[in-house]
């Protein structure tokens, strides 16, 4: 099985494929696109409507489509909320392992780091995330890995006490540094760096920073009143 990433019109419906075996639902946040990625997406919840959702809406950065996804997904009873990319650098099958770390660990964050291996990682971007990761350790005096990663397991109840405010890529670094300070415990499952020359928008330092200027005097770590359990259903992607 090839897994050379693609745009998302190629990459989304083999995505599907492998990732709905391993999931509850399947949420599809369409924000605008005209790469007729939007198209192939319809399609599959037509033929699969009670495991796959459509929802489309205006171009607004990532930040906004991850955000309103987390908004229709948590009105649901899911366990826990994974998120990945759509153009197959994050592989489906390694879900099992982000399960497993989360029931060993009872962290409710998970996120899939690709630091451990530097062969295929692109070293300018290694180096911007390894940058990155070092600044944000050290602000949060809390050692943290592959902050901008965005193959991740949120466990619901605890996403739902967080309250979010960015609107571009640098979504993933402010769920993370909330997360902390509310107490959140962070756990790590490697994966695999499968890039094969694909450009990304992110900018690991720049887009880091502005996340702590927008909430630099957020309350650190206030006493844990995290909601009770009750959810029934597991995963949502």
């Amino acid at each position: 099985m090839s897994e050379k990433p693609e745009g998302p019109k190629e990459s989304l419906g083999p995505l599907l494929d492998r990732l709905l075996p391993f999931v509850e639902r399947v949420l599809l946040v369409d924000d605008g696109s005209n790469d007729g990625s939007g198209d192939i997406a319809a399609a599959w919840q037509f033929r699969q409507p009670e495991k796959i959702r459509l929802y489309r809406r205006p171009n607004g950065g990532k930040g906004m489509a991850l955000r309103a996804g987390f908004s229709r997904l948590l009105l649901e009873e899911f366990t826990h909320i994974v998120t990945l990319d759509a153009d197959l650098q994050h592989r489906p099958e390694d879900l099992p392992h982000f399960r497993a770390e989360a029931v060993r660990t009872r962290a409710e964050l998970v996120i899939g780091t690709r630091l451990h291996q530097k062969e295929g990682y692109p070293l300018a971007r290694y180096r911007a995330n390894a940058v990155g990761d070092w600044w944000i350790s050290r602000i949060l005096k809390y050692v943290v890995e592959h902050a901008q990663s965005a193959y991740r397991l949120y466990e619901s109840n605890f996403l739902r006490r967080l309250e979010l405010h960015e609107q571009g890529f640098a979504i993933e670094t402010e769920l993370l540094v909330r997360m902390i300070r509310l107490g959140g415990r962070i756990a790590y499952v490697p994966i695999p760096p499968i890039y094969d020359g694909l450009g990304s928008h992110f900018r690991p330092i720049m887009d880091t920073y502005k996340i702590f200027v927008a909430f630099s005097t957020a309350p650190a770590r206030p006493h844990d009143d995290r909601a009770p359990g009750g959810n029934k259903k597991p995963y949502a992607a």
